[in-house]
């Protein structure tokens, strides 16, 4: 084997120095590897501030290394480490625009979540379980602090979004044996009875006398005098440096540079041209409507679009897992060795996040999860249940997330980054891919993936016009509307989503599809009759998660490889 060029020994030094960093002071980390998670995340603004003081040199390093000197592997690793050192060096000046206490962008609930899979048999596991519960206290009184340093600087919650989460904060007051970071027997079953009475008689000391005061004090904060100071108006353009936040925002999560306006433009662009599909494809359902007002009334009182329990929500979401399953390889070399499941959110969660969510796998849970609502199934409706599995997990993220930690010839570090709108890019890729694939023969189904198209359209829509340019939260909902088949609850909280928990985050999924799109029509173009789609979804796939620039680089490296016949190694 050949010795690495200096430029690849100046990459690797980096990519050691950081990686170690993130290995010891980031518990997600610690997390996903399955190393002890000793410790709950650093919630402060200096820490936030020391991780870019470390990032800002070893920026620099990266900045000098010449790319010519590099191989295919390396710049693309370059690519990804400088795009997440750019983002810790800016974290500082988006700080206090971020609300640790909304749904989607809170750690309270991963690490609610945590608890609840740390196995418990040993003392040592017992030990470590009380001293996380021992350690939220301030990890509690932090984030109230940052609210309160928040309000100082006049960023404040908005109040449709403090009614959201105040029944999600205040389930953490309950008595400890219907409290989340309760024990019960049956958890505890490798346990002797002497030991589960001493742990237990240790956790109910501390869930109430420890953890609830904290809480409780977290809820007078953002209680009543609090609320009657908060905004009505919603989005980042209303507080102070709003307008700059939201650019980097953007940058942060499309890894694109583009304006507001630029995106608020392409969205009503992309709307306008799906509102005859999505018609059309009320038609192939039999329905007869020449609007989208009525073409959705009309799939409101559609039998199959809503169901009367809990259960049968599950049960149409595992159908799809399994149509998925038996189609996916004709069209990938590959399938993850990591299974995936579905699992309803506990009903509390279901009060403040719309669809669901996606956890992927970890040490201590080995498989990836899609946690779905099911808190009001005569309320949610199912049109669009096929693409939310297609999206979620396969071929969506599941593939791609356990794909990449799988890859045994990235680094660890490469194995576990994550870039926004690579992954959702690649999700709504891979839910349009489900025609091709067969999945979407049912009109009933197609319709609810041309109903999704729309709704990805309408987010680049609605997220600009909040955090950029004014709207109201009545204004978006409006727009949300007349353009996507969603209840009026989910309406309200998607609104709530992209002004007030994740601005930007919206923004991936319809830029990152269209990006994906584009790059698969290059290769076809450019490699006509020899295009292989099974090699196209590998080589994206193997290389892990990639920023928009890099992944376009590397499409351009596939269709010069492709061009001498290879292995199918993707690589």
């Amino acid at each position: 084997m050949s010795e690495p060029s200096p430029a690849s020994q100046a990459l690797g030094s980096v990519l050691e120095q950081y990686w170690r960093r993130k290995v010891d002071r980031d518990p997600f980390l610690s997390l996903r590897l399955g190393m002890r998670v000793a410790q709950l995340p650093d919630v402060s603004f200096e820490h936030v501030e020391r991780e870019a003081e470390f990032a800002r040199p070893l920026l620099s390093e990266l900045a000098s290394i010449r790319l010519d000197e590099l191989g295919h592997d390396d710049r693309l690793t370059l690519q990804v480490l400088q795009r997440d050192l750019e983002v810790d060096v800016k974290a500082p000046q988006v700080f206090w625009h971020h609300f640790q206490v909304a749904p989607f962008q809170s750690p309270i609930p991963l690490f609610e979540e945590v608890l609840s899979r740390l196995p418990l048999e040993t003392d040592d596991q017992l030990d470590e379980y009380l001293d996380l519960v021992d350690q939220w206290p301030a990890f509690i009184d932090k984030i109230t602090a940052n609210i309160k340093e928040q309000r100082r600087r006049r960023i404040l919650i908005p109040q449709e979004e403090l009614r959201l989460i105040t029944p999600y904060l205040a389930s953490f007051l309950r008595e400890f044996e219907q409290h989340s970071f309760w024990v019960a027997d049956e958890r505890l079953s490798a346990v002797d009875r002497r030991r589960r009475e001493r742990f237990q008689s240790r956790l109910a000391h501390a869930i109430r006398d420890r953890v609830r005061p904290p809480f409780g004090k977290l809820l007078e904060t953002i209680g009543r005098e609090y609320f009657a100071a908060a905004p009505e108006k919603v989005g980042l353009h209303q507080y102070p440096d709003g307008e700059s936040v939201y650019q980097l925002m953007i940058r942060r999560y499309t890894s694109l540079d583009l304006a507001p306006e630029d995106i608020h433009r392409i969205g009503l662009d992309e709307v306008g041209r799906l509102e005859e599909k999505v018609i059309d494809a009320t038609r192939r359902m039999g329905l007869r409507a020449d609007s989208l007002p009525a073409a959705f009334e009309q799939l409101q009182a559609h039998p199959r679009t809503y169901v009367s329990t809990r259960e049968e929500i599950g049960v149409r979401l595992a159908g799809y897992m399994q149509r998925a399953d038996e189609a996916l390889p004709r069209y990938f070399l590959r399938l993850p060795a990591t299974p995936c499941r579905i699992e309803p959110l506990p009903p509390e969660r279901g009060l403040a996040e719309t669809f669901g969510l996606y956890r992927e796998p970890t040490a201590a849970a080995p498989f990836g999860c899609y946690y779905y609502n099911s808190s009001a199934p005569r309320q949610t409706p199912l049109l669009s249940a096929a693409d939310l599995i297609y999206h979620e997990l396969m071929p969506g993220h599941h593939m791609q997330i356990a794909r990449q930690a799988e890859a045994p010839d990235l680094h660890p570090y490469r194995r576990n980054c994550y870039v926004d709108i690579f992954g959702d890019g690649w999700a709504e890729y891979a839910a349009s891919f489900a025609e091709e694939m067969g999945l979407y023969d049912d009109p009933f189904d197609y319709c609810g993936r041309m109903v999704q198209e729309i709704f990805m359209a309408a987010r680049l829509v609605v997220d600009t016009g909040m955090n950029g340019f004014g709207w109201s939260l009545g204004r978006a909902a409006d727009f949300l509307r007349g353009h996507i088949f969603e209840s009026e609850a989910h309406i309200h909280s998607e609104c709530l989503r992209y002004a007030c928990d994740m601005p930007a985050q919206s923004l991936i999924y319809s830029l990152g599809f269209q990006a994906m799109k584009r790059l698969r029509a290059r290769a076809e173009q450019a490699l006509s009759g020899a295009f292989d789609i099974k090699r196209f979804h590998e080589t994206i796939l193997v290389h892990g998660s990639l920023p928009m620039t890099a992944l376009e680089s590397h499409v351009e490296w596939f269709i010069e490889q492709e061009h001498t016949p290879r292995s199918d190694s993707g690589r």
